[in-house]
């Protein structure tokens, strides 16, 4: 992971060397709130607006507008995973961190996209960190016994995991003033392992990879004073004929 982090943190300051440009400011954050959705041999069966929101996300980044269609950032999220499909159940802590490229589509489509709306599609790589809370598989002999399907359970120790992510999606951002936006970003995070279920046997059949999907609401600072502009808020061709 440190490895990780140096790599990342040279490529950002390669970048911002080739790339600054006074007029304009490039950094800023985010505070990120919502929900996530399991995908993997465990397929939740709660299809209940309630259930669904049971499952919180937050995360926290720093991102570096390059130009108006570029950006470089850092991610770190937290997601409480669960899965119950009414015989095989789990719960897990989810802890990851990534770098990202991040693309403004409007703005590489149109020279003249409005300043207050953008569409970003994302892509990255880090490392996630998992921590079951509980595992449970009927205890079948028991069941059988009490000839009660559903009321013998066997537990599964809690174990501690990691594996690479890749994480991809789209934020759609909306410019509220020079310094804040909201934005909506929906994300796809691809798991190198087949283990978040905790269970080994998951491992042998039904997806070869995990998937988590989360959807989450942005609160973005952008560092920079009231009246300048922010980079991720520029037609592409302003910024290029100001030099």
């Amino acid at each position: 992971m440190k490895k990780l982090v140096l790599v990342f943190m040279g490529w950002f300051i390669v970048n911002i060397s080739f790339a600054k440009n006074p007029g304009f400011s490039h950094w800023s954050g985010t505070i990120d709130l919502g929900t996530n959705f399991f995908n993997g041999d465990i397929m939740d069966s709660h299809t209940s607006f309630t259930d669904k929101v049971s499952h919180p996300s937050f995360g926290t980044s720093i991102d570096y507008t390059i130009f108006p269609f570029v950006s470089l950032g850092f991610a770190y999220n937290y997601h409480y995973v669960q899965a119950d499909d009414g015989t095989d159940y789990f719960t897990s802590n989810m802890h990851q961190m990534y770098p990202y490229l991040g693309l403004n589509i409007l703005n590489l489509m149109f020279q003249r996209n409005p300043e207050n709306i953008g569409l970003w599609a994302h892509i990255g790589f880090g490392l996630s960190t998992y921590k079951f809370i509980n595992q449970t598989k009927p205890d079948i002999y028991n069941n059988l016994l009490q000839n009660n399907s559903a009321h013998y359970y066997i537990s599964y120790p809690s174990a501690i995991y990691n594996s690479y992510i890749i994480p991809f999606g789209v934020t759609l951002e909306y410019k509220i003033s020079n310094q804040f936006s909201v934005d909506l970003k929906i994300d796809r995070y691809k798991y190198t392992k087949d283990n978040l279920e905790g269970i080994n046997q998951f491992s042998l059949y039904g997806t070869k990879n995990d998937y988590v999907n989360s959807v989450m609401l942005q609160l973005r600072y952008k560092f920079c004073r009231m009246e300048a502009k922010h980079m991720r808020d520029c037609p592409w061709n302003d910024v290029f004929n100001s030099k």
